[in-house]
């Protein structure tokens, strides 16, 4: 029994599927069967909107690419917002009714009672060309709205037919030529810029080219542009919008008139295509407006290359200023561009100064981390070298990367001279020492075969001009540069500022065996001491501290990288007023083996400043203030008489 119920409905879903697959007619969306328009209005590519009353106000669209323009009555680039409605209009057009024009004429009346002998508007349209069949244009007449409902009047493009529509079309076609007319003046975005040019009247073109992720000036000179400073111009000549179109001759003569020598040429170029926009004099008598985005504009009178429409232009005085300025304001403020990372050394030459070289020392790691060492060449005892101090290294390396030239608030041009003669060059400080020269010298790539080159060295010159200015130059240019005079005290020639602050630092196994101190004035023993000290040793505390900052001797200042056995203090030559002399037992081997430090110390010459000299390491420094407060511990401290006792 179950088999025979199974089967029979088996039966009746095949049954089922048969009729709804190949009896049954396929339904029809309503509304696509009401469409008045079918698959031409997908791909428009032409519009004609016409007024019967007012044949020369007939505008004419045509699409190019994924933008529309208007061709007719004058050539612009169509707003994307006022055609898209004109377009989603026509694509979703359907009829609410309809009825022949044979009805009506069999009712008596004519297409006139419905307004569409005399159409309030006509449009027409061409969709895309098909393979083999050429595009042909269709028309709809517009005609009057309904006694009855917010309905308008079609007549199909076949003329057969009148339909009743909704009024959105008729709103959309109710657009005037300013509202079609699209207010943007460049379409090129800034990703896309490959080139800017600007052309003034009477002065030189200045040729901005796009260098991968850089930007460089190609004319009238060949130097690095500053990539945000050209990408701002860009973006704010992207923002420019149409004031107000000049129409009407009367309207349109000053602008003719200002742009047959325009004042500017700025030209775009994107991607296979270019945007020119012709800049002329300011609008007379209007008022200058402050948009939001500027601090205060101005209207010109402009025109697009190739377009004849004229119409004005609110621009930002900035930006105008720039466009004037362009080979100055775009121009690369940074003076030195080099690869951190491939710096190997650095030299420094001064005037009246021996050289001083930085050179940095191999590591696996970074190379930014890797230590540095100062060599000084000497011909009475050969080269000489010492650990350099990293942090101070890395503040020279941070000076030249970030130098700048100097625009001051005098309108001074911080591009001083980019072809100075011999004699220009002498009144700059160049043409004898200058006051600071330096040498960066690269590393080569990396390369798997090995033979990569090194980039060339690069040469940096600092001369103090005749005008008591500081100018900048790099050998390899001709570019005279205006910095602050501030660099010259950032760049020091002495490499005393460039020497590692640890004097000496005690290894793990070695220890202090004992510290004396003399008063060479006296000649007093303030301190005999022997470690390990006694628990109840006096001052046991003071002689700890000194001791803990003698394992590692560290230099707040260098002053002199020779020992004397005088110092000069207060505006005058004296002698030291103490010697400690530090024992210490180094580790390692059978037998015990002692090394010996002696260091002279001055009297304190302020709060904050003691002056240490050591005849081993052969320098003169001022100690750091942790020193300090140990040594008045144990040299003033037993005089101290403390704080005064409190009134009775």
């Amino acid at each position: 029994m179950r088999t025979k119920v199974t089967i029979a409905l088996l039966l009746l879903n095949v049954g089922l599927f048969y009729y709804i697959f190949y009896v049954r007619p396929p339904s029809v969306d309503p509304l696509e069967a009401t469409t008045i328009l079918g698959a031409e209005a997908s791909n428009i590519q032409t519009i004609a909107i016409e007024d019967p009353d007012r044949p020369d106000s007939a505008i004419q669209l045509a699409r190019r690419g994924d933008s529309w323009i208007i061709t007719s009555p004058v050539e612009w680039p169509a707003s994307p917002y006022a055609v898209r409605p004109i377009i989603a209009d026509l694509q979703r057009l359907h009829s609410e009714t309809s009825f022949t024009v044979k009805d009506l004429v069999a009712n008596g009346q004519t297409l006139d009672d419905y307004g569409l002998e005399k159409p309030r508007r006509i449009l027409t349209f061409t969709p895309a060309a098909l393979p083999g069949v050429p595009a042909r244009a269709i028309t709809l007449k517009i005609g009057a709205p309904t006694k009855v409902g917010n309905r308008l009047y079609i007549l199909s493009p076949d003329g057969q037919r009148v339909h009743v529509v909704l009024r959105s079309l008729a709103e959309s076609l109710n657009v005037a030529l300013d509202t079609l007319r699209a207010d943007t003046l460049f379409s090129i975005d800034v990703f896309e810029a490959r080139s800017l040019n600007i052309e003034p009247t009477g002065g030189s073109r200045v040729r901005v080219r796009r260098d991968n992720d850089r930007w460089a000036l190609e004319a009238p000179i060949q130097a690095r542009a500053n990539k945000t400073d050209t990408e701002l111009a860009l973006n704010d000549l992207r923002r420019l919008r149409v004031g107000r179109f000049l129409d009407t001759p009367d309207a349109s003569a000053p602008a003719r008139d200002s742009l047959a020598a325009p004042a500017l040429r700025v030209t775009i170029e994107g991607n296979n295509r270019t945007e020119t926009l012709l800049i002329g004099a300011r609008v007379p008598g209007a008022p200058a407006a402050a948009p939001a985005s500027t601090d205060a504009a101005s209207d010109y009178y402009a025109q697009l290359d190739g377009r004849k429409a004229y119409f004005t232009v609110l621009i930002p005085d900035a930006l105008v200023k720039t466009l004037r300025d362009a080979q100055q304001d775009l121009r690369d403020r940074v003076i030195l561009d080099f690869n951190r990372a491939a710096l190997t050394s650095i030299t420094i030459n001064a005037a009246q100064q021996s050289e001083v070289i930085l050179q940095r020392l191999e590591t696996t790691g970074n190379p930014e981390n890797a230590p540095w060492q100062i060599i000084r060449r000497s011909a009475d005892h050969g080269p000489q070298i010492t650990a350099a101090d990293h942090e101070a290294v890395v503040r020279l390396i941070d000076t030249l990367a970030s130098l700048k030239v100097l625009q001051d608030n005098t309108e001074e041009k911080g591009f001083v001279n980019d072809a100075p003669s011999d004699a220009e060059k002498e009144n700059y400080g160049f043409t004898t020492r200058p006051a600071r020269e330096v040498t960066l010298s690269f590393a080569a790539p990396a390369s798997a075969s090995g033979s990569a080159i090194p980039p060339p060295a690069i040469t940096l010159q600092i001369g103090s001009g005749t005008d008591r200015k500081t100018y900048a130059r790099v050998t390899n240019q001709n570019y005279i540069y205006l910095v602050s005079p501030d660099v010259l005290d950032d760049i020091p020639a002495s490499p005393l500022a460039y020497r590692d602050h640890l004097l000496r630092e005690l290894p793990a196994g070695a220890q202090i065996s004992a510290l004396k101190l003399t008063d060479l004035g006296s000649r007093n023993v303030l301190l005999d001491a022997a470690f390990p000290l006694a628990a109840d040793a006096a001052g046991r505390a003071s002689i700890e501290a000194l001791a803990a900052q003698l394992r590692a001797l560290r230099v707040k200042q260098f002053v002199s990288d020779d020992f004397a056995n005088t110092i000069y203090i207060g505006g005058e030559e004296r002698t030291w007023a103490y010697q400690l002399e530090v024992t210490i037992a180094l580790s390692g081997g059978a037998a015990a083996r002692t090394d010996k430090i002696d260091l002279f110390i001055a009297t304190r010459s302020g709060g904050t400043t003691q002056y240490i000299g050591s005849p081993q390491y052969r320098v003169i420094f001022e100690a750091e203030q942790p020193l300090i407060d140990a040594l008045h511990a144990i040299t003033y401290g037993p005089r101290d008489p403390g704080p005064p006792a409190p009134a009775k």
